[in-house]
């Protein structure tokens, strides 16, 4: 009797044990969404939590100053050909950001002719687009440094790791500054509604460059 009664209760702990474990697998975990603030932001939206301000960049031969609602993604004087880059914060329906990178290359990299017939090959040109619309250059002097503008729309195809990728409504304002250092490619690119908002505080940037010491 004794016998029997003991593997009753150890056949129901066994049975009580099994449906706690189910009950414990079953029961879902409450999860709270989490939420990213970021750490800087314009008007028009947030911007990335490691966004940071934009601060002049000192190239040596000239100090560019870009506006403090732009953002700096890598520092000035960086290693490599890439010496800055900026963030240009999306507007309202702007279709995303747009990128400022000022390149620099020891070696040269080709003429200025040469360097806008390949930006201007980058964009293709939409159908209604006058020729005017679609691409217009400049050059000027900007505290003695020769420097060359060009602003192009259309359909970029530029990409060198997807040269099959097109993409439509892009504008690109770029500057080559002619310095005793060697030419500095400052091309920005981006969504053109982006861009048009930028545009002014781009010209003003570029046209209040500094000269600096000669290299």
């Amino acid at each position: 009797m004794n016998r029997i009664l003991c593997v009753v209760i150890v056949t129901a702990c066994v049975a009580t044990s099994a449906a706690g474990a189910q009950s414990t697998r079953s029961r879902p975990t409450t999860s709270h969404p989490t939420t990213s603030r970021p750490t800087t932001g314009t008007a028009s939206g947030p911007t990335s939590r490691a966004a940071v301000p934009a601060v002049a960049g000192d190239f040596g031969t000239f100090t560019l100053t870009p506006p403090k609602t732009w953002f700096t993604k890598v520092a000035p004087v960086a290693a490599g050909i890439r010496k800055a880059v900026y963030t240009l914060p999306e507007v309202k329906d702007g279709q995303g950001s747009a990128e400022l990178v000022v390149f620099h290359f020891k070696g040269g990299a080709g003429s200025v002719e040469a360097n806008l017939a390949r930006w201007r090959s980058q964009m293709r040109k939409p159908e209604g687009l006058s020729d005017d619309e679609h691409c217009i250059f400049s050059k000027q002097k900007v505290d003695g440094l020769p420097v060359t503008i060009a602003e192009i729309r259309g359909d970029y195809a530029g990409d060198p790791r997807n040269p099959e990728k097109v993409t439509p409504g892009v504008m690109m304002l770029s500057a080559i500054v002619e310095t005793d250092n060697g030419n500095y490619f400052i091309r920005t690119t981006g969504p053109e509604k982006t861009m048009q908002a930028h545009k002014e505080a781009w010209y003003k940037m570029v046209l209040t460059i500094k000269a600096g010491k000669k290299q």
